[in-house]
């Protein structure tokens, strides 16, 4: 690592030339960040919350009887504060058909008390899963069960930790559905961040999602290869999911919404992504362990598709993100830290000469002061070594000025997406380290056929090499 390079402070002329070259390079990638995210801002769609719907607002469009299906597998602290969101809707023509994917908790409990209250009783049925055949990750087959039990004409598919914060989400979303023509919908929710972990590195994900075009906008773009819908709100149209073959065509996939995504935009769908955060809440991650596999899982398809990009991205990530602050540390001592200076004999001959001795200063201090002097004399009388002391002194406010631009980028972001208090953005790096090394470790089974830990997700292990090899051999 960099900060502990054998560096001669007094002939280090070209290394400093190199830090400069390599600041300038961060500098410009976060400018080339700054106009994503403006592109991305400009281009984002957003379904907003409307709390003065009128009856002849509500009544203006054809409503379409829509299925909520709700897969949920150990989920009792969150199953019953998401069926009543739902089941509350302002909306005239839906059921909700939650499935409990073999849970050991509560979760079953919860959903049949919600089922046998009256008021519920007509528009919630329950299915209970015992197994998964094999070949169906659990997701899929609870969601493709929720489907085979529904009747709906649209379909739309939710978590079980997720939160209709509206009353009138599933009406705005059929109604853009519609008013567009689009064949699927889906939206990105706010994602309350509830642990440490998460607050310091979701921030950082979603900058770079931002830069390497995987934003909604490039989600958008027919002419971009970016797809995916997010698993927490996706609406599609019965006829379509049918014809895309249901979750059988992508049973064993795990990150089911990505492959669905890319199912619909290779086909020629009309697909949109909104965000619906006034809409629509949603815990991604809870702790550091589904954090830390949460983000495994997402990245694993991306590698399969390209391993260099991935590589070439994390390289481009560490620079733009944890590099100014690895480097900060350095450049001060570089320019403040005492040198291995030694004099040359003939000046220390001469030194009674130069500088008269003090009369009662000790050898040793008189010594240090003296070789000071003389340092600081030849500095001075040195160009190119007032120079290199200048260049020092620019890099170092050119660090300091990258670190708090990154501390300000991630601010912004964790405020206006995570509603986080600005503090969180001073551990940045350590949230990009954190995102670097699930990254890798995710990319090494791929990159190298060792076998690693599989990716637990929601209470099921996922053995990452076995289920993409095949699909390695093919790309």
């Amino acid at each position: 690592m960099v900060l502990f390079w054998p560096i001669d402070f007094s002939s280090s002329g070209f290394e400093l030339y190199v830090l400069l070259a390599a600041f300038v390079f961060v500098l410009l990638s976060w400018v080339w960040l700054f106009i994503r995210s403006l592109h991305s801002h400009m281009n984002t769609p957003i379904i907003k919350n409307s709390s003065n719907m009128t009856e002849n607002k509500k009544l203006s469009f054809n409503q379409p009887f829509v299925s909520v299906i709700v897969p949920a597998r150990n989920e009792e602290d969150n199953i019953g504060k998401c069926l009543l969101s739902i089941l509350m809707q302002e909306y005239p023509n839906f059921e909700v058909v939650a499935v409990d994917d073999n849970s050991d908790d509560q979760t079953l409990k919860i959903m049949k008390d919600i089922c046998s209250k009256q008021a519920f009783s007509k528009k919630l049925k329950v299915v209970s899963l015992s197994s998964k055949p094999d070949g169906w990750t659990g997701k899929t087959w609870a969601s493709q069960q929720g489907y085979m039990n529904s009747h709906g004409d649209i379909l739309l598919f939710t978590d079980a930790d997720s939160l209709f914060e509206s009353k009138y989400t599933i009406e705005l979303t059929v109604r853009q559905l519609l008013s567009d023509k689009l064949d699927a919908l889906t939206g990105i929710p706010y994602l309350p961040l509830i642990d440490f972990w998460s607050k310091i590195v979701m921030p950082v994900w979603s900058l770079y999602s931002e830069v390497f075009d995987r934003g909604i906008a490039d989600a958008n773009d027919p002419q971009s290869r970016v797809a995916f819908v997010m698993g927490s709100f996706f609406m599609v149209k019965r006829v379509v999911f049918e014809a895309i073959d249901t979750y059988k065509s992508v049973k064993d996939e795990i990150q089911e919404d990505r492959a669905i995504g890319n199912l619909l935009k290779t086909s020629q769908y009309r697909m949109k992504m909104f965000k619906v955060d006034s809409l629509v809440s949603a815990l991604w991650s809870r702790d550091i362990s589904s954090l830390w596999h949460g983000i495994r899982r997402s990245v694993t398809p991306a590698v399969v598709e390209d391993k260099s990009a991935i590589i070439s991205h994390q390289l481009i990530l560490f620079a733009m993100i944890a590099l100014p602050f690895f480097l900060l540390p350095y450049n001060a001592v570089m320019l403040y830290g005492n040198s291995s200076y030694s004099l040359p004999p003939s000046i220390v001959a001469a030194i009674p000469n130069i500088i008269p001795t003090p009369p009662h200063a000790s050898s040793v201090a008189q010594q240090h002061n003296i070789q000071n002097s003389i340092l600081n004399h030849e500095v001075a009388l040195n160009p190119a070594n007032k120079e290199e002391s200048y260049l020092k002194s620019t890099l170092l406010w050119f660090d300091l000025l990258l670190c708090l631009l990154v501390m300000a980028a991630t601010s912004i972001k964790g405020v206006m997406k995570y509603r986080l208090v600005p503090l969180y953005s001073v551990l940045c790096f350590i949230g990009g380290l954190f995102l670097i090394a699930s990254y890798t470790y995710s990319a090494l089974p791929l990159l190298t056929g060792f076998s690693m830990k599989p990716i637990k997700w929601r209470g099921r292990p996922h053995h990452v090499p076995s289920h993409y090899s095949e699909k390695n051999k093919t790309i």
